[in-house]
């Protein structure tokens, strides 16, 4: 079986787009972070499946969209590290600059 590893700062942007969501309506709010979860198994299971983010943001990054959001991740041996899941719109560089990590 492949694996899936969130790191702490996919746990908590998931909690934050959860809790945003969530405060009109909760039922969108749990199936859209379903969605991501589910998506992030599929990648775990094909790892290098999206856009490699080598030369824009980090390297060994990959990104797959879902929505309006965006699943950041990196392989690791037997499946992938979900790293962060933003919102397609933000700066996604300021996101992924040194000063960040």
């Amino acid at each position: 079986m492949a694996r899936l590893t969130i790191a702490g700062s996919a746990r908590a942007d998931l909690r934050e787009i959860r809790d945003h969501i969530a405060k009109d309506n909760p039922q969108a709010a749990r199936r859209l972070i379903e969605r991501f979860r589910a998506t992030a198994r599929k990648l775990a299971q094909t790892p290098g499946m999206g856009r490699s983010r080598q030369e824009d943001l980090r390297p060994g990054l990959f990104s797959f969209p879902v929505g309006s959001y965006v699943l950041f991740y990196q392989m690791q041996p037997g499946g992938i590290v979900l790293v962060r899941v933003v919102h397609g719109g933000r700066d996604l560089p300021a996101i992924f600059s040194p000063t960040e990590l």
